[in-house]
């Protein structure tokens, strides 16, 4: 059986994207005057780029392109970016950057492997070894290798030389919740909030309290409700945190209150967080003109698949694994959208990716094994499966469980195969998570029906009624392949 982890996405944790691939809403030359102090400064800036206008070449105004934005300078960073577009040469990852400052955001660039910029990233580490946005870089370029032993030490450098950069700080968070470390997030984001009371940090510290399961003591109703009058951008994800914070309470009102005022100016993160709020929270709720789903792959994924167009879903879930190579989210949604859609090569593909960054991710792992089963290589699923634990104690256990039951079932082994499924069955049902074990049931059903086994008409009877009403494609779709079958 196959899942995604679309119920996790409750909370507001940023994306970490490239500061040189993507010139990302959070990375504003406003938030980054903290790092004149470490990197070199402004005078030597300036002069360099005097030398640069006398004797011009694309290579030095890559260079200086960067640091410009390490050190706040817009204008310098407009002038540069200006000769970089105009000539069309250096690094790409530079000239995607330059048209980003231009306002072009219809940047179409091949993409550099991994390895090539990792390579690139530290040889120019080895010309500016104080600049901390290379240093997260690299360490998100590790993170996707799946090479964390590397990773976490450019962490702790980045966040050494500007811990209380904005985008160096929210960064280092999301890395630390990657490797399932919050408190590390907390104690980063708590000492950057002290020397730098910028509300998208402090969004992101609550958000990482409340994963870690803190009480967040840094939230004020009255300076949300000041802010809630006039929400500018940056304020954004602080209201839409507000408002996780009341849902969370049970105070509906006021929760519905600070995510339209989020809504109305939302960084792309907010967008993201709000498809999930409509579709789980509240169906009901005005949505504000702003709140466009098309600036978000991850929302635009899940509003395809609710409206039944799956192979466009697979389409965004691919740009969205794009945007957050290093997560597991858009590869256990890309698998289990692409299995539903019957793109099995696709589901394989996705599950296969996202692995490399997570290896020791079980719903990833499970994945693949289905959809190896489904496209016929029962060996290689079979290989998958011998790497999983085999009890039954969550959910992901469960889905394993499942799973195992549905090879057992492709290898004619019909009464160990049920006897996996009914396990994972009953797990569910102690647990009382009733859109799962429609789930399940159903996958047991069309695993009895193709076997052509005694108990198919039974088995389809009984899941075919504990799955009626349920607003969910992938049961949908389970549904109709029992009733074919």
């Amino acid at each position: 059986m196959i899942e995604t982890k679309d119920l996790n996405r409750s909370l507001l944790i940023p994306k970490w994207l490239s500061p040189r691939s993507s010139f990302v809403e959070d990375f504003l030359f406003a938030s980054n005057s903290n790092v004149r102090e470490i990197v070199d400064d402004v005078s030597r800036l300036r002069g360099e780029v005097d030398d640069f206008r006398s004797n011009p070449s694309t290579t030095q105004s890559a260079d200086l392109l960067h640091a410009s934005i390490v050190l706040g300078e817009p204008e310098i960073a407009h002038d540069l970016a200006t000769y970089i577009v105009s000539h069309e040469r250096g690094p790409l990852s530079f000239l995607r950057v330059a048209k980003r400052v231009l306002g072009d955001n219809q940047v179409n660039l091949p993409e550099l492997r991994t390895r090539d910029l990792i390579a690139q990233t530290r040889a120019q580490l080895k010309e500016y070894p104080k600049d901390p946005l290379l240093w997260i870089d690299l360490a998100r370029l590790y993170t996707i290798k799946g090479q964390l032993w590397k990773a976490k030490p450019s962490v702790q450098v980045a966040v050494s030389l500007a811990g209380s950069n904005r985008f160096v700080s929210r960064a280092a968070a999301r890395f630390f919740v990657h490797v399932n470390e919050p408190d590390v997030s907390v104690h980063v984001l708590s000492r950057a909030y002290e020397k730098n009371p910028d509300p998208m940090i402090l969004a992101t510290l609550i958000n990482c309290c409340i994963l870690e399961e803190k009480e967040p003591v840094f939230f004020r109703r009255s300076t949300m409700a000041r802010m809630s009058k006039d929400a500018k951008r940056d304020a954004s994800e602080l209201l839409a945190t507000a408002g996780i914070l009341e849902m969370r309470s049970g105070n509906d009102r006021l929760a519905k209150r600070y995510f339209r005022s989020g809504w109305r100016d939302p960084t792309e993160n907010v967008i993201a967080h709000a498809d999930w709020v409509i579709r789980h929270k509240y169906a009901g709720i005005s949505v504000a003109e702003t709140l466009d789903f098309n600036r978000s792959s991850e929302a635009n994924t899940w509003r395809r698949f609710y409206g039944r167009d799956l192979v466009r879903a697979v389409e965004m879930a691919t740009k969205w694994s794009l945007e957050e190579p290093y997560s597991t989210h858009p590869f256990s949604c890309g698998s289990s959208i692409a299995c539903d859609a019957g793109m099995y090569k696709e589901a394989v593909n996705f599950a296969r990716t996202g692995r490399v960054a997570n290896p020791d991710d079980l719903v990833l792992r499970n994945n693949l094994a289905y959809a190896l089963l489904k496209a016929g290589s029962l060996e290689e699923a079979d290989q998958e499966l011998s790497m999983l634990p085999s009890c039954v104690a969550d959910n992901p256990t469960a889905l394993i469980a499942a799973t195992r039951g549905y090879s057992c079932f492709k290898h004619g082994r019909i009464e160990e195969g049920r006897r996996l499924y009914c396990l994972a069955i009953d797990y569910l049902k102690s647990i009382q998570d009733l859109r799962l074990v429609a789930k399940a049931m159903l996958c047991h059903a069309f695993a009895e029906c193709e076997a052509d086994s005694d108990e198919a008409l039974e088995s389809a009877s009984l899941a075919l009624a504990a799955s009626r009403g349920f607003d969910d494609p992938s049961i949908e779709v389970l549904r109709e392949s029992v009733e074919r079958k």
